[in-house]
């Protein structure tokens, strides 16, 4: 509930004139955190969730929630872009921190049906992350995909070059980040029709194999 209001309330936050850069960045870090903290709290509950799967139903959850997210990303996508014709980016920011208020509610719910884990100290839960990178099950496969993450991304040196030497237009933006999001809610479907029954190593080095191409 707290990073809920946390989120939202940096958006709000964002609708005012910011103009100190270190403001900005500061609202900018607070929105990262919030966001953050809340998509790792729904991993966990989702993985708690998925953990009641039978064999034939392993992957329908977890591709249902990426194509429920890719979806509401989209219509996100066509809607913010059609705002800024009728609306100031500033009233784009405060609606979307009023709009985001509710979603701290779906943590009673969610706390009810998953069940409420017992409450650790801090010192606790890193001695058990710790204790848990003795698995080598759990250790390869977070260094690989720390290994992934750490690679620099071609996303900002785009934006910037579209943005300052294209000078796209927020529209032509938003027709970006719709052809992004359809993609995704492609990609959840084919997974969850052809692909989450199949091996995961084949499928992870085809999926390699295409983005390096």
């Amino acid at each position: 509930l707290s990073s809920s209001v946390l989120y939202a309330l940096s958006w709000y936050a964002l609708s005012y004139n910011l103009s100190s850069r270190a403001v900005f960045a500061a609202v900018m870090f607070l929105q990262s955190f919030a966001l953050v903290t809340l998509d790792c709290l729904l991993d966990a509950t989702m993985v708690r969730m998925c953990k009641g799967e039978a064999d034939h139903e392993r992957g329908e959850l977890q591709s249902a929630v990426w194509i429920a997210r890719a979806a509401g990303a989209l219509v996100a996508s066509v809607v913010g872009a059609a705002l800024l014709y009728v609306l100031q980016p500033s009233d784009v920011f405060c609606l979307t921190g009023v709009l985001l208020l509710p979603a701290g509610a779906l943590s009673v719910p969610l706390d009810i049906a998953t069940g409420t884990l017992e409450p650790k100290s801090f010192c606790a839960v890193v001695r058990a992350t710790r204790a848990s990178f003795e698995n080598v099950y759990l250790r390869n496969p977070t260094i690989f995909l720390a290994a992934c993450c750490a690679v620099p991304s071609v996303g900002i040196a785009s934006s910037y070059f579209l943005r300052n030497t294209l000078h796209y237009t927020p529209a032509q933006f938003a027709i970006i980040e719709c052809i992004s999001d359809g993609a995704h809610c492609a990609g959840a479907v084919l997974f969850r029709l052809r692909l989450r029954e199949k091996c995961v190593r084949k499928v992870a080095r085809a999926c390699l194999t295409a983005v390096f191409a």
